[in-house]
């Protein structure tokens, strides 16, 4: 292979890895050779179907995020165009320890309207159907009269979670509250999932 050739590949494969490490969508890796490859190696047929194989689940994962349909790991269900987990945190923590929980995972709590859409596509699938039982959600506020001088705009951020309730109409809708402060104590029924 010539120079010029070479320099060409390895500038191909460069765009593929930033493409795959950008957050766009996770390529399979190349796992040929085990260590990086050098000036002067010779791209054999392992080598080439590593790579061949890596930039093919790249596309196909591509074409699924592009069609609305994500590759969601054994422990997520796709709601739409986002990945959800199946099922929520057993341990309950407060909205900030939440956001914490979902970042150290690669993921993010979920908004308002993927809740309502995982709600609706099945609700009894993600365990969301028991009364009283709530989830945060990717919603805030501010609370004026706490820590801020009223009408000035300022105060504590307020978190927002959501979850069927008998307290709304019909019974056993959509309950939305932002009550509780952002690092307020964790309460007993709300609880934490994330999405991708």
């Amino acid at each position: 292979m010539s120079g010029i050739n070479i320099y060409s590949f390895h500038r191909w494969i460069l765009g593929v890895a930033l493409v795959a490490i950008s957050g766009i969508a996770l390529a399979g890796q190349v796992t040929d050779p085990a260590v990086p490859y050098v000036d002067g190696d010779s791209l054999n047929a392992s080598k080439m179907n590593s790579i061949r194989n890596a930039v093919n689940d790249n596309d196909t994962r591509i074409t699924a995020l592009q069609n609305g349909t994500p590759t969601c790991g054994a422990s997520m269900t796709a709601v739409g165009p986002s990945c959800v987990d199946t099922v929520r945190q057993a341990i309950q923590t407060s909205w900030i320890a939440a956001v914490e929980t979902c970042r150290a995972a690669g993921k993010r709590l979920l908004t308002p309207g993927e809740f309502i859409a995982a709600f609706n596509q099945d609700a009894a699938g993600f365990g969301i159907t028991v009364n009283g039982q709530f989830e945060w959600v990717d919603s805030v506020a501010q609370n004026a009269s706490e820590n801020g001088i009223a009408g000035n705009g300022q105060g504590k951020m307020l978190a927002g979670f959501m979850g069927p309730s008998a307290l709304v109409t019909p019974v056993g809708g959509i309950l939305f509250g932002n009550d509780r402060t952002y690092d307020q104590a964790a309460a007993t029924n709300i609880h934490t999932r994330c999405a991708r």
